[in-house]
């Protein structure tokens, strides 16, 4: 979250104030610190899944417009295939 334009702008995280900011948005979201700071792809399936629901239920609280947070995305994904003959 912290590489999102808007969560980057809205808390400020070049600044400690913002730092913490997002990580008492996360806290409330009950976010474990550990899964807060992995990357999205491997974070357990038990927080992303509730991710979108967990986002739009407390962005008000931290006056977050919740329509330019989650939004439809990809993951590319490349594998090497090696034939032996």
């Amino acid at each position: 979250m912290a590489h999102s334009h808007t969560i980057a702008s809205k808390f400020a995280i070049w600044k400690e104030q913002g730092k913490r900011k997002l990580k008492t948005f996360l806290a409330r979201m009950g976010v474990p610190i550990r899964e807060s700071s992995v990357n999205y792809n491997v974070m357990k399936s038990e927080f992303r899944e509730r991710f979108p629901e967990l986002i739009e239920e407390y962005a008000s609280e931290f006056q977050l417009d919740f329509e330019n947070l989650v939004f439809a995305s990809f993951s590319r994904v490349c594998y090497l295939t090696l034939y032996l003959f």
